[in-house]
């Protein structure tokens, strides 16, 4: 009775992704792989840090085997990539998911860089194990495995290798899917063809302790493939004690400061007793690293980086990196560590430190000659780093600055960088206090200015028409800023803004830009800004200040003469540098305009015309929650065709909550693309502004340049939204603006954030979904919202009844039958048998009920449509094939023949051993399924309802088999084949067709007994077995464990998401 081994074969082979090809036969334990890469390099298997390896799989060569091992607390992985960048990498990993459980994931890197979990699972397992924070796996993987989704690379072509890990836990969700790696993952110097480099195999190498096949490591009989031949040891010069007049090449930001006050400081000289070794001096205000670089380009791709790093306990590791020639800018640890560290500190968040560094490097790969010349860029950063070994983490808001020249450092005097900043040519004179701004916009549209919450104003200057005066004022603790962008985002965007410095004592006017490649915000080289005045008081900024409509610096500043969209934004991080740090809410986007010309307040573009208010009269489009709900409903959402113009629809929501209240229009059952309409409630709670908005790809919620909604009324009162607004079927924004006259899901949404620019922040909970899609402009009635309140109600009920019916009632019922005969040989155990097994058929039949009622309220009374996956085919299926099980088994129970009969052992053989124990093993499959399917659509606690189950099936089986044994031994000590368990004196009769089968010669023959005439004839009464007590044991134990995980099951069950 393999129960164990029969229900986690099936169990796993349903909840598996579908697979273009079967697996491959996993390789032998004396398998041998070729080391592809080990770190650090030339490394001892057991020791490196990672560790990978592959081979051609024996029994199908279009597969590779892949060995993967090293140190990572929550996943270790490798990926595959045309460009040596993240993007569009094929990701292989080795991950531990929420129960700490290893698992392998196939993923890939979409071009934004974000890990993804592909939707063809196209990995074989082979081994999985993690101990003591060591992962070790293989897994097997087409070449080519053909997936129609795009998400896998071509292994027999050139490709980078990406070898990442991260430290702590790895993985989100269910399925699980990768979070960030720790630090940036080290790549290959160049693009390598893995097929050929495992091509011829190795020589197979022994066997470790743990029969598991081991990837041989030795370079004389495996064809090494590790991209970086090991390089000489480093011999450093003598730390040689110096002076600042020692040293020839400087760099002070800003520009002339003295070194102890500057926030960026740079020596360098020729070291005094090694002419082949140069010596740095860093020195800088930074809570994370410093930094030195050198680049041909001026930009931070394939730079040759230099840096000391604060480590937890507030040492200082010297670091030798470099980024990848790339558009990731990715920064990468270096594998061959060629520098030399003498001295560091840090105190109060200032990093000091002394290194050298040779002039000509062994390692080619990731080192620059430095006798060449170079840009230099002067980078810090403030972000903690728990990366071991240390590395450098992204800058942040500290965009590195650049020299103005290519400097050769190791011939070079004086200070070489940065440039002081530029100002204008000329700078007016700044505006009188009583001057008239003729353009303006505010958040929120047209309040009074000392209660908006941000304000520009723009006019010409008075004396100079070619230059503009810029007044800004807001609400905000960091910086406020005005962005002129020629599209909807933030790239490319010429901004000004006014930063508070960090003690907050004085306010700085910046000029900045915005990298036509990322959102990354540079402070301008040139600043062409004429700043007039500047105070921080009460958590508000005012600021005034002149820029000219045109400059010289064609690079960074926009021509303000043409049309540009503006950017309203604001942060909360001050910078004593003048830097704009990252936003915190998405900036508002006003409508393109010429500043040079416009005239009055800017505002969002509402409709053409707008109907009047709608009566509360007609047939409506109903979505509430709790579905069906009339008064006290926590959302509703009424939509119905305007009465006097039927080209709008008028909608009227409603909802418990202090932020906002929102619908969105869906063409899918998600939030992306959506059309969202929403009442946000003002940060002083007297407001409510009616808003249009929608969400890009992205997810983040946009608010609409043309605001295509028609407020009626809003209100909020005693933490309760109300708001009516029309919007128009058809509008002319057709990018922003869905359709109404098609069908569509609806996503009820709320937040608990207020807004004055009627912005939506992050809701609180994931929106629930209309089941169907429908047509808002001519369904009307009531629609229900997937999986909100009907259906995980119903879903709960079928599961805690299933779980009643089958691990609690069913399998004691089987127990009894199996093992409790001759410990209750008067018929008692027949007695609690039928009991518990009409028990569980009615229990499991109400269940059965519950689910299809739970459907019929959402999807339908039998949903199998093609939104359906393969997992909740599976898990209806087998539930169908159960059901009909159970119900079958008790029929044939009273078309039985008697006991004693030549034929008995026919009905026993089905009812017991094909029908009773498939459909147990059946039933345990699919309680794991429906469990899964729980834990990610219901319930918190994820695939932890799963892995519960799995410990109890496990722990069940494992009785199981010690009870077969220890009662099939009893029975023949005992020379009685009545103490042997009932299924296999079935087996033993279907075996020998019918006839008995001794357990020696002394027992009886065939008839002479009758068999279970118990059944019938409880006198005379019989004595219990000599090996009841055993029998007893194994009951208590078995339920000293049913019962506890059972009840535990079941509270997780109950327990709300």
């Amino acid at each position: 009775m393999a129960l164990a081994v029969l229900a986690a074969a099936a169990f796993f082979l349903c909840l598996a992704p579908a697979s273009l090809n079967a697996c491959p036969t996993s390789p032998a334990l004396n398998a041998s792989y070729a080391t592809i890469y080990s770190i650090p390099n030339g490394c001892e298997q057991s020791s490196c840090d990672y560790f990978l390896a592959a081979r051609l799989n024996d029994a199908d060569p279009t597969y590779l085997d892949f060995w993967l091992e090293g140190n990572a607390g929550g996943w270790i992985a490798v990926g595959f990539s045309a460009t040596s960048s993240m993007a569009n990498a094929d990701v292989l990993a080795c991950a531990l998911d929420s129960s700490s459980t290893p698992v392998l994931i196939d993923a890939w890197n979409p071009a934004g860089y974000s890990n993804t979990r592909d939707t063809q699972q196209d990995l074989c397992s082979n081994v999985l194990e993690h101990d003591s924070g060591r992962f070790t796996c293989s897994f097997a993987r087409a070449i080519n495995t053909g997936d129609p989704n795009g998400q896998d690379l071509q292994l027999d072509s050139d490709l980078y290798l990406l070898l990442a890990t991260r430290s702590t836990t790895g993985t989100s969700g269910n399925p699980p899917e990768l979070q960030k790696h720790s630090s940036t993952p080290p790549r290959s110097p160049s693009a390598l063809n893995v097929v050929s480099l495992v091509t011829p195999p190795a020589i197979s190498p022994s066997v470790s302790s743990s029969e598991q096949p081991v990837p041989s490591t030795s370079s004389s009989s495996v064809p090494m493939a590790t991209p970086m031949p090991p390089t000489p040891p480093l011999t450093c010069p003598p730390a040689s004690p110096a002076s600042e007049s020692d040293y020839r090449v400087f760099a002070r930001i800003p520009a002339g400061c003295e070194r102890s006050s500057c926030t960026y400081y740079l020596a360098v000289r020729t070291n005094p007793d090694d002419p082949e070794f140069l010596d740095f001096e860093l020195e800088g205000d930074a809570q994370s690293w410093i930094a030195i670089g050198l680049s041909k380009t001026a930009s931070m791709r394939a730079t040759d980086v230099s840096g000391c790093v604060v480590q937890a306990d507030n040492s200082v590791a010297v670091v030798d990196a470099w980024n990848v020639d790339a558009p990731s800018y990715s920064n990468v640890r270096d594998k061959n560590q060629e520098i030399c560290p003498k001295s560091s500190s840090f105190v109060n968040n200032r990093i000091s430190c002394n290194f050298s560094r040779p002039i000509v490097s062994a390692d080619t790969d990731e080192d620059l000659p430095m006798n060449d010349t170079y840009y230099l860029l002067f980078g810090r950063g403030n972000t903690p780093s728990t990366a071991q070994p240390p590395a450098l983490n992204y800058h942040g808001p500290l965009t590195p600055v650049v020299s103005d020249s290519l400097v050769d450092i190791t011939t070079a005097t004086g200070e070489v960088g940065p440039p002081a900043e530029v100002g204008p040519d000329g700078c007016p004179s700044a505006p009188a206090n009583s001057a008239d701004y003729r353009l303006y916009s505010t958040i929120p549209s047209g309040c009074e200015r000392a209660e908006c919450s941000y304000v520009v104003a723009v006019r010409t200057n008075d004396q100079n028409s070619s230059f503009l005066d810029f007044y800004l004022e807001g609400d905000t603790s960091g910086w406020i800023a005005i962005g002129l962008s020629p599209s909807q985002s933030m790239l490319m965007a010429d901004v000004f803004g006014c930063v508070v410095s960090s003690d907050g004592s004085t306010v700085s006017i910046t000029d900045a830009w915005n990298f036509p490649s990322s959102r990354s915000n540079v402070r301008d080289t040139i600043q062409d800004v004429c700043p007039h005045s500047g105070f921080f008081q009460d958590d508000r900024i005012y600021c005034s200040f002149s820029r000219a409509i045109q400059t010289s610096d064609t690079d960074q500043d926009l021509d303000l003469s043409d049309d540009y969209f503006l950017l309203l934004a604001t942060g909360n991080t001050p910078s004593d540098g003048g830097f704009l740090a990252r936003h915190e809410v998405t900036p508002l986007i006003r409508p393109q305009v010429d500043i040079t010309t416009a005239v009055g307040e800017i505002t969002d573009t509402g409709p053409s015309s707008c109907p009047s208010a709608p009566s509360t009269d007609g047939d409506f489009l109903v979505a509430s929650l709790p579905g069906g709900c009339t008064s006290d409903c926590s959302y509703t959402v009424r939509i119905k065709k305007n009465d006097q113009d039927p080209s709008f629809l008028d909608f009227f929501l409603e909802g418990e909550t202090n932020g906002w209240i929102a619908v969105g229009l869906s063409e899918t059952d998600d939030m992306f693309n959506a059309d969202v309409f929403s009442c946000v409630v003002g940060t002083d709670g007297s407001t409510v502004s009616i808003n249009d908005a929608w969400n890009p790809s992205s997810r983040s919620s946009n608010r609409d340049i043309m605001q295509d909604v028609c407020p009626h009324s809003s209100s909020f009162e005693n933490g309760r939204i109300s708001c009516i607004f029309s919007r128009a079927i058809q509008t002319s924004d057709t990018d922003q603006d869905l359709d109404l006259n098609s069908d569509l899901y609806l996503l009820l949404a709320t937040g608990s954030t207020p807004s004055d620019s009627g912005s939506l922040a992050r809701h609180d909970t994931t929106p629930p979904i209309t089941e169907e899609r429908v047509n808002p402009a001519t369904f009307t009635g009531e629609v229900g919202a997937s999986e909100v309140m009907v259906r995980p109600a119903l879903t709960r009920v079928h599961g805690i009844l299933m779980v009643v019916a089958w691990p609690v009632l069913a399998v004691t019922a089987i127990f009894f039958a199996a093992f409790m005969k001759p410990a209750l040989p008067n018929g008692e155990w027949f007695q609690v048998h039928r009991a518990f097994n009409v028990a569980s058929l009615i229990i499991g039949a109400t269940a059965f009920f519950f689910i299809f009622v739970a459907n019929y309220q959402t999807n339908g009374l039998i949903s199998l449509t093609t939104s359906d996956d393969s997992v909740r085919i599976a898990h209806f299926s087998i539930g169908i094939f159960v059901m009909i099980l159970h119900i079958l088994n008790p029929l044939i129970s009273i078309c039985r023949c008697k006991p004693g009969t030549s034929n008995r052992w026919i009905f026993n053989l089905f009812h017991a051993t094909l029908i009773g124990y498939a459909a147990e093993i059946f039933a345990f499959i699919n309680a794991g399924i429906g469990l899964h399917l729980f834990g990610v659509n219901f319930s918190r606690f994820g695939n932890t309802l799963l892995w519960i189950f799995i410990a109890f099936v496990v722990f069940y089986d494992i009785l199981i088999v010690v009870l077969l044994l220890v009662f099939f031994i009893s029975g023949i000590l005992a020379k009685n084949e009545k103490l042997a368990p009932s299924f296999l004196q079935s087996l033993a009769k279907s075996c020998s067709g019918g006839e008995q089968i001794e357990f020696s010669s002394e027992m009886k023959k065939v008839g002479e007994e009758k068999e279970d005439k118990q059944d019938l004839d409880p006198a005379p009464r019989k004595e219990p077995s000599k090996d009841s007590f055993l029998r007893w044991i194994g009951f208590g134990v078995f339920a000293a464990v049913m019962v506890p995980t059972m009840l535990a099951i079941i509270v997780l069950i109950i327990i709300p998401q």
